[in-house]
């Protein structure tokens, strides 16, 4: 076991792949956030290079509903990826198909019948720090073609919005970024802030919200008076500044103010580090540092505009007009969701104890983003390290989509997907995740008893930070 194993499991996985006759469609089918995007577009480039018939889907969770629908597809040979690992029991009852599962996901370990599971937790290798579905997504690809390795960024990309990146990359991820790292990418040290290469310097501050920056983000006139507090000069010759045009002097003068400002709430760390940056793309461009690109992938994906996405990952021109608008309606929700946030907080409307916090958004914050939310507050440093935050929200079909996070770091070795069976015991859910980000779909109905069930979970099992 080991990773030695999981690159040998790949390339035999990828040796049989390759014996698909050409005339036999494919159906991929991923998630539709950072890192199930990615993972769909590097299959998308490989088979798309071996001249080969498929076709895509994009979901949010394989749902019940949706397994039902792919076992009367005419499909036979599917590749799963960034989902999956929790249905191979569905699986098995479809004897007439054949399956590639490219995913990191918590896995109980069945043996599937017909295909391959490519999941790392089943080598002893950590699928939440270690190598994301994109990776696995890659991994799988370069043992199909080795010219394949020209992808490597893109893999970095889902990894980036998995939040497996910290301060650089352990595991297989390191393994990918050295390949990427041989092709376009460029890794230097810099000002960690979304929207660096893109906006004034004044915007990406106001937008910011990784680190949130309290009495400043989301307010531009506090911005401007922060700067001009600071003594920066961010505004010359009848134009706004950008990042990369800032004097030596006025950058060191931003990153230390910043530090300052952001100490009582995050790790001022958190805010200068490696950065990421394609070598083939203009300083303008909205995809050039993959933080950014993530975060973009993210907004396609959870504004409903997968193919989007998938089109920025395949350097469609018209993706990349449109996603720029789609950035801007993205970012006012995070900031607004992040306001509704605070506010309940000095409120005292959201339950805050000692050793977890639950945040009941209800039909204030869109489903799609709760999870997005919750990770930026266990980022912020408002909690302590180790408590779990559990964030609910509606959505259209009648339904809650729950999110768990672990604030600051794992300390205590929490498993939330455990966790959310546990409190889930009774209802009628649907459950999935990692070890330190997992996430269900349960009834509108059951709303009140998940909060009770919750309350007595934590009152009891959690041993105190």
């Amino acid at each position: 076991m080991g990773l030695d194993s999981f690159l040998t499991f790949i390339k035999d996985a990828a040796s049989d792949f390759n014996k698909i006759p050409k005339n036999e469609q494919i159906r991929i089918i991923s998630n539709y956030d950072s890192d199930g995007l990615t993972s769909a577009a590097l299959i998308i480039k490989a088979l798309t290079k071996q001249d080969r018939i498929f076709s895509v889907r994009i979901i949010k969770q394989l749902t019940k509903k949706i397994l039902n629908e792919i076992s009367t597809e005419h499909y036979k040979y599917y590749i799963f990826a960034d989902l999956g690992s929790s249905s191979i029991e569905f699986f098995n009852n479809m004897s007439e198909k054949k399956f590639y599962i490219l995913d990191h996901h918590q896995i109980n370990p069945i043996q599937l019948k017909k295909g391959y599971i490519i999941n790392p937790l089943l080598f002893d290798v950590d699928g939440s720090k270690e190598i994301s579905a994109a990776g696995t997504s890659y991994l799988f690809t370069k043992a199909l073609d080795s010219s394949n390795e020209e992808n490597a960024h893109i893999a970095i990309v889902g990894a980036i919005g998995d939040n497996q990146e910290n301060n650089g990359f352990i595991g297989a991820n390191q393994i990918v970024l050295d390949d990427a790292v041989k092709h376009n990418l460029e890794v230097k040290k810099g000002l960690r802030l979304f929207g660096t290469q893109t906006r004034p310097i004044h915007k990406v501050i106001q937008y910011s919200t990784d680190p949130y920056i309290p009495g400043v983000s989301g307010d531009e006139q506090a911005v401007i008076s922060f700067l001009e507090e600071t003594g920066i000069n961010y505004y010359s010759n009848g134009k706004w500044k950008k990042l990369h045009e800032l004097s030596e002097s006025d950058l060191q003068k931003l990153t230390t103010a910043l530090i300052m400002k952001i100490s009582n709430y995050a790790d001022p760390k958190s805010i200068f580090g490696p950065v990421y940056l394609l070598k083939n793309e203009p300083e303008e461009s909205l995809i050039k540092d993959l933080k950014e690109f993530s975060t973009l992938l993210n907004c396609c994906g959870r504004l409903n505009k997968p193919s989007i996405g998938l089109g920025l990952c395949i350097n469609d021109n018209y993706s990349r007009e449109k996603s720029s608008e789609l950035l801007m309606e993205y970012r006012k929700e995070i900031m607004n969701s992040l306001e509704w946030f605070y506010n309940n907080k000095a409120l005292k409307k959201i339950i805050e104890q000692e050793n977890y916090i639950l945040i009941n958004a209800e039909g204030f914050v869109r489903d799609s983003l709760i999870g997005t939310i919750t990770s930026i507050i266990s980022r912020s440093g408002i909690y302590n390290e180790g408590q779990i935050l559990i964030s609910l929200a509606y959505n259209l079909e009648g339904n809650i989509k729950v999110s768990s996070r672990i604030s600051g770091y794992n300390i205590n070795n929490i498993n939330l997907k455990e966790i959310l069976e546990n409190i889930c015991k009774g209802l009628n859910a649907e459950i999935g995740g990692h070890t330190e980000a997992a996430g269900a779909i349960i009834n509108q109905t059951d709303e009140l008893q998940f909060i009770k069930n919750a309350k007595e979970y934590f009152n009891k099992n959690i041993v105190t930070i």
